[in-house]
């Protein structure tokens, strides 16, 4: 019994034909949305992931520009500075000096493992719920653009934009490190911690 083979081109194109409406749709839905954000708990926070859902759609639409490295996410000179000599003593030992380039680092790194953070179960159900609605379009937006571009990888080793995703990795990691060590350093002078 012999049957017809199907036909490559069809199958490449199967898994595009079905999803091209969908980033544009996502993007449109979750863009238009912009109620306010109000403090957890209070039903006020209803709005916020949608927001946050809109900020990352955003990112994850760029992900074809940032692979051929049209579009570049900047290294924040505190991370360049903390790359090049991340266990240094500071300029300045006094303890403001220290509070203010501890600041400087948590604002490009985000919030350090120990900071204090809202405690989830003060947040209303619906929030959660539309949180985790907005981490699952994420992921689908996010497959379905990185699948845009044939042979992904070696596109991003040709454009650079690899080597570039590599050293901002670098520069973050040594910025923790600094932070770290600045940590310890103010610690040490017996400076008051600023969370």
């Amino acid at each position: 019994m012999t049957g017809a083979r199907p036909n490559p081109a069809a199958i490449w194109r199967l898994p595009l034909q079905g999803l091209w409406w969908l980033t544009p749709l996502l993007l449109l839905v979750t863009g238009c949305a912009t109620p306010s954000a109000g403090e957890p708990g209070t039903g006020a926070d209803i709005g916020r992931p949608v927001v946050q859902t809109a900020s990352r759609m955003a990112d994850v639409a760029t992900t074809p520009l940032h692979d051929l490295n049209l579009v570049r996410d900047e290294i924040p000179e505190v991370l360049l500075t903390a790359r090049a000599q991340p266990y240094a003593a500071p300029a300045n030992p006094a303890c403001e000096a220290l509070a203010l380039e501890l600041a400087t680092l948590d604002a490009a790194l985000g919030p350090d493992l120990d900071a204090p953070v809202a405690d989830a179960a003060s947040a209303s159900l619906i929030s959660q719920g539309a949180a985790a609605a907005g981490d699952a379009a994420v992921q689908m937006v996010r497959a379905s653009t990185e699948s845009l571009i044939p042979l992904r990888d070696w596109v991003r080793r040709f454009s650079g934009a690899q080597q570039h995703s590599r050293d901002r990795a670098d520069a973050m990691a040594a910025g923790s490190f600094r932070r770290a060590f600045l940590r310890g350093y103010a610690q040490a002078l017996a400076c008051p911690r600023g969370d």
